[in-house]
């Protein structure tokens, strides 16, 4: 399925979106309906939880971050990784 789409070029973002499902069931979260991206993908991206339960830091070029309604996120916290799932309207 992902070559098919990769020799039509077609911009939507069905890989990213089953990158973005699996960390989700990693992390024993729900996949919700829609397109979905994932983040951070760069090695200076860090994103921290808070005890607060906000997330903080940086993830740049998500690929799709337009299109997404919901982004996966890699981030940390206390030096541990945990998953967590953002709507993307939320982003900036």
């Amino acid at each position: 399925m992902l070559r098919v789409a990769g020799r039509f070029a077609a911009p939507v973002p069905l890989a990213e979106t089953l990158l973005a499902g699996w960390l989700l069931a990693q992390g024993g979260i729900a996949a919700p309906q829609g397109p979905m991206t994932a983040a951070p993908i760069h090695e200076d991206g860090n994103i921290t939880l808070g005890a607060d339960g906000k997330l903080r830091g940086r993830a740049r070029h998500i690929p799709f971050a337009r299109n997404a309604r919901h982004i996966a996120v890699l981030a940390t916290r206390a030096g541990e990784p945990i998953v967590a799932l953002v709507e993307a309207a939320g982003w900036r």
